[in-house]
């Protein structure tokens, strides 16, 4: 039969397969009935499991008096997905995703929308998969699909190539210190801003704003401006003049 596992909700449906099963009257798993079954033929039979808290074993009643062990049902806590990190990453993919819940050790795929990965790594608490390629920027379900056809859902988001446009001054002291507006494309998940190399602070307003102050710098002269998201990293050179 298969599968052999499935969530203690219930509703899983199993394949059974044997002989003489086309006059079977009932099935159980354990002494609970299954919640439906359906006969293919002689060799082949659907049942869909009860809500139950243990391992059972599945009879199957064929004709009005004999009953027949066809197998062992393993009943699984619900798989739960607790978080995915991290939650954002480039159109091209290929960094590594790591799930973690609960009931996760029965996983078969992890789908990133319609998309289906084989994990690189499963625990029953945690899994890890390479992120796909996408096409366009967005948010996508990333679903967890078990041998019991349970499933857990969050979402992450691909996030496009960062653009800058302008920076607003586009001078300043040596000193530092100096806020400027940085405006562009892509920059809700900025993850760093330098200035001629040196870190700034900075802020994300939206997805096309950022503010951040000016580090010192060592001599007067333009300094390029590096916007670094999870998409992926731009550069504005000499966008910013130090007097």
């Amino acid at each position: 039969m298969y599968p052999d596992v499935g969530p203690m909700s219930g509703g899983t449906t199993v394949e059974i397969f044997g002989e003489g099963l086309r006059n079977t009257t009932a099935v159980r798993f354990g002494c609970q009935p299954a919640v439906s079954f359906t006969v293919l033929n002689a060799q082949e039979l659907l049942a869909v499991s009860p809500r139950l808290v243990t391992d059972v074993k599945i009879d199957a009643t064929i004709g009005q008096n004999t009953t027949r062990t066809v197998g062992r049902f393993y009943y699984l806590p619900d798989s739960v997905l607790s978080s995915i990190s991290p939650t954002s990453g480039p159109l091209s993919g290929g960094g590594t995703l790591t799930l973690t819940g609960h009931g996760l050790i029965t996983t078969t795929s992890v789908r990133f929308g319609t998309v289906a990965v084989t994990p690189s790594s499963v625990l029953d608490d945690r899994i890890t998969v390479t992120v796909p390629p996408a096409q366009t920027a967005g948010s996508v379900p990333v679903t967890v699909v078990t041998r019991s056809n349970s499933y857990g859902r969050s979402t992450f988001t691909y996030v496009g190539q960062p653009g800058i446009t302008s920076v607003t001054p586009s001078s300043g002291s040596t000193a530092g210190g100096d806020p400027v507006l940085i405006v562009g494309t892509e920059l809700a998940s900025t993850q760093s801003v330098t200035v001629g190399g040196i870190a700034a602070d900075f802020g994300v307003i939206s997805n096309t704003r950022i503010s951040a102050v000016t580090p010192p710098a060592a001599a007067p002269g333009p300094a390029n401006v590096t916007v670094t998201t999870t998409g992926g990293t731009t550069t504005a050179p000499g966008a910013f003049v130090y007097t």
